[in-house]
């Protein structure tokens, strides 16, 4: 036991000395491991910093004292919150700030004002230091100079600003002119009409008839104008009517009855017997593409028949599938230009010396208003021996139609 007493102080002693030791080792090491950060930091490409829990900047590198124009010893004062922006005091504050001393990552934008007027936007992220212990003992946080990708960020957005400015401008321009240019052609086709129910010579009949046929043609070129400009701004607005499919296909074939006559083509129609007595959706656009459809065919057409093909599948208890076509043997498409018939503005011959005008339109116009009712339209051809334009629609069906159920 006594000697168990004689070796007690020298045992306490060499615990004092074992714990200094650890202690010595933990603060050598905790150095280390701050010189690294610290050399880490200094050589990044972006601002660093540490902070302590209160939020004080212990450190920053060069690269963040260049960026705020100040010191490295001036860093660690109060001149980087002198030089944020007033109103962006608060922000930073709240969102950089108050996180990063209660342990929280965080991240903000704010701006530095300097004496000359200039400012300089930065970005800063923080993130929470915790010792082996899991205690919070301070921030680590990178900054980015952002001047430049705001600035860039500022022009694109005027640039947005005025680019919908000049495209409303657009449309207000073409609403506009189409609708003064749709006056006077409806006074024309009128007035053809008069004159083709007159006494008229076989010379004077067909130019009257070339003349509606021109007016006609015309008046399409500007609908679909109005309607494409419609379609990009989001305003073009479906009906949801009833309506018979006989009723489209006559007025239809109505109308391009003169210019197939004049070309010497016959123009046909191929109806499956089970077609409902009507179907409710949007009898107009749908007239509309049959328009261009037909028209298209007549106009590549020099010989031959045109056909209007109309079949119906079962698609639900209350709703069909209606597939409409056109049939041609005209001219054909090559190959190459099938896939782009749809796109706006092209055109199979764009050559100067084309026999045919038009603007590519209105295919494009077709594709556009089938999507819009949810529909799909497409092309098989075959030069020399013509094509097969049709239009899939699913769409309810009606057993009783009202009188009057055509807009047009």
């Amino acid at each position: 036991m006594a000697a168990n007493r004689k070796l007690q102080p020298h045992h306490d002693a060499y615990l004092s000395l074992a714990t200094e030791a650890g202690r010595l080792a933990y603060e050598r090491q905790f150095k280390l491991g701050e010189e690294l950060l610290r050399g880490l930091l200094n050589s990044a490409p972006v601002g660093a910093f540490l902070a302590d829990v209160d939020g004080r900047v212990t450190y920053a590198n060069s690269q963040l004292a260049a960026m705020c124009e100040l010191t490295e010893a001036q860093m660690l004062t109060d001149a980087l919150a002198l030089r944020i922006h007033p109103e962006d005091r608060l922000n930073a504050c709240n969102n950089i700030v108050a996180p990063a001393t209660c342990g929280v990552p965080s991240e903000g934008q704010f701006r530095i004002l300097f004496a000359d007027g200039r400012i300089r936007w930065i970005h800063t992220r923080t993130s929470p230091i915790h010792d082996d212990a899991g205690h919070f003992v301070g921030t680590v946080g990178t900054s980015d100079d952002i001047t430049k990708r705001k600035q860039i960020l500022e022009e694109l957005q005027y640039a947005r600003a005025a680019a919908d400015f000049a495209n409303r401008a657009k449309e207000i321009f073409l609403a506009n002119i189409s609708h003064e240019l749709r006056t006077p052609l409806n006074g024309v086709l009128g007035m053809t009409d008069l004159l083709l129910d007159s006494e008229l010579t076989a010379d004077q009949r067909e130019m009257v008839e070339i003349a509606r046929s021109s007016s006609e043609s015309l008046l399409r070129v500007v609908t679909d104008l109005l309607d494409f400009n419609s379609i990009g701004s989001g305003c073009l607005a479906l009906q949801a009517v009833p309506f018979t499919l006989n009723d489209i296909i006559e007025n239809v074939m109505g109308v391009a009855a003169s210019k197939a006559r004049r070309k010497g083509l016959r123009l046909l129609v191929s109806q499956s017997a089970d077609m409902p007595p009507g179907f409710v959706g949007d009898p107009t656009r749908i007239k509309q593409i049959l328009d261009n459809y037909l028209d298209n065919a007549i106009k590549f057409a020099d010989s031959g028949d045109i056909t209007v093909e109309a079949e119906v599948a079962s698609a639900g208890p209350q709703r069909s599938n209606l597939l409409l076509a056109v049939l041609d043997h005209g001219l054909g498409i090559a190959p190459e230009m099938v896939d782009k018939l749809f796109k706006p503005f092209t055109l199979v011959d764009a050559s100067p010396t084309r026999r045919h005008c038009g603007m590519g339109m209105g295919l494009a116009m077709c594709k556009c208003l089938a999507e819009l009712m949810g529909g799909t339209v497409g092309v098989r051809s075959t030069p020399g021996y013509g094509s097969l334009f049709w239009l899939c629609l699913t769409l309810p069906f009606c057993e009783q139609v009202p009188v009057p159920a055509l807009p047009f």
